[in-house]
């Protein structure tokens, strides 16, 4: 990403950072809890000690979600470009009692992912991470070396296919690999039985029919 261009997209976000997700997510409760469990639970689990690094933390709701389900019993690094979305993750998750350590990163920076330290699990809920990275097999093999269970991230199906997707993980030396939909509705509100039914066919051959024209889909890999 061009240097005016990154600068230009931190200093939005900075800006939009306050009260983000209330605008953005018309389910937010339901889209950020689900992003949760599926950090703790999907493949290796979350344990009490374990460190987990997010890439693309946004204004902290995941974080938080994830330390009030774990009731702090994590250590948790959230990193983004956005200095002001840090400052939200932060005051969101002191707010709670929670402390997180927030640090300023892009993925496209491999200086500053070389300096991560080793955890336990990364994600980045970033909804277009394999298009975001200007590298993606890159970064990922930067990370590969820094996570010692698993890692989970997000990709548009519309954009690149799911083989791509396997093959780079694969590359990148990651394996038990999944794909899963993510099928909570970003601007459309729906009450919670039917978001229930969707979550439902995330994992079931259903999911290619229906990412063909919307939603999103997560990869995991293991170590």
């Amino acid at each position: 990403m061009k240097v005016n261009k990154k600068k230009e997209l931190e200093e939005k976000y900075n800006l939009l950072s306050s009260n983000f997700s209330l605008r953005e997510y018309r389910n937010l409760n339901h889209y950020m809890e689900h992003r949760a469990e599926l950090l703790l639970n999907w493949g290796k689990k979350v344990r009490d000690g374990d460190t987990i690094l997010e890439l693309g933390c946004g204004d902290g709701y995941v974080a938080s979600s994830v330390l009030a389900k774990t009731n702090g019993r994590v250590n948790y690094i959230a990193t983004d470009f956005s200095e002001g979305m840090l400052r939200e993750t932060v005051s969101r998750c002191n707010s709670l009692k929670y402390s997180v350590q927030v640090k300023k990163l892009d993925i496209n920076n491999y200086e500053l992912l070389e300096d991560l330290p080793r955890v336990d699990c990364c994600v980045a809920f970033m909804r277009t991470f394999f298009n975001y990275a200007r590298d993606p097999q890159k970064t990922l093999t930067i990370l590969r070396r820094k996570i010692r269970k698993k890692i989970i991230v997000d990709f548009n199906p519309r954009k690149i296919s799911e083989t791509e997707v396997l093959k780079t993980m694969k590359i990148c030396g990651f394996s038990n690999i999944e794909i899963r939909g993510f099928f909570v509705p970003l601007r459309l509100y729906l009450p919670f039985i039917f978001i229930k039914g969707l979550i439902l066919l995330e994992g079931s051959f259903l999911r290619k029919l229906l990412t063909k024209r919307k939603f999103n889909c997560l990869v995991k890999g293991e170590i």
